[in-house]
């Protein structure tokens, strides 16, 4: 049995439908900023946690060979890019059966965190008889 519905029922609702489309409307919009905020803050800690290990297992692994045998250590500077924004700075001395490595790391975060310089050193040394 079909349910008539009465014309004034219907115009009383057209108005607050509305209202209640633009709020939905606001609610959504707000939500979705505070998502694109959390988002992007967890990105910028993703990417700062990613970049400093890599620049500590890189530059360990420099080290290795200088504590295993300091004797075979040789001297000089070298640059090497161990990814799109990191470059690894490392130097080697021989003084007189010292022979020392200083490993320099710079990275600069990525574009959503403004781009932030950092930098990481880290130095060994080890005698030779």
């Amino acid at each position: 049995m079909p349910i008539n519905v009465t014309s004034q029922k219907v115009r009383g609702r057209s108005g607050r439908a509305l209202v209640e489309c633009l709020v939905s409307l606001l609610l959504v919009s707000g939500a979705s900023s505070l998502v694109l905020l959390l988002a992007n803050t967890s990105a910028q800690v993703v990417d700062n946690a990613r970049q400093r290990d890599l620049v500590l297992r890189e530059s360990a692994r420099l080290r290795v060979p200088l504590l295993r045998a300091p004797c075979l250590a040789i001297g000089g500077m070298w640059r090497r890019d161990i990814g799109p924004r990191t470059v690894l700075l490392a130097s080697a001395t021989n003084a007189s059966g010292l022979h020392a490595l200083a490993v320099t790391a710079d990275w600069r975060s990525s574009g959503w965190g403004g781009g932030r310089r950092y930098t990481h050193g880290a130095s060994i040394a080890g005698w030779c008889e």
